[in-house]
């Protein structure tokens, strides 16, 4: 139980929580045509669940740029650096 007991809250939260969520969002939007913010004018009452929708998309790009900026800098150090194991004697 120390490791494991997250996975039950996540598990429960994932499948009554996010993945209707992300359903309700998916096929509105296809229904509608429109984006995420001016889809909720549907129903103003969830008019913040566009915005966060956009703002987690907006920090996500963030995190993945850092990742492909890391990707792109270690790809370019190995192919122009010296192999550490050619200087042995």
């Amino acid at each position: 139980m120390e490791k494991g007991a997250f996975l039950i809250p996540y598990t429960l939260m994932l499948v009554f929580g996010a993945v209707p969520l992300f359903y309700m969002e998916l096929i509105l939007g296809q229904y509608h045509r429109q984006g995420p913010i001016t889809l909720w004018k549907i129903c103003p009452l969830f008019k913040g669940v566009g915005f966060c929708a956009v703002m987690v998309a907006f920090y996500v790009s963030f995190y993945y740029n850092v990742i492909i900026g890391k990707l792109i800098g270690q790809g370019l150090k190995s192919i122009y650096s010296v192999i550490h194991c050619t200087q042995w004697p």
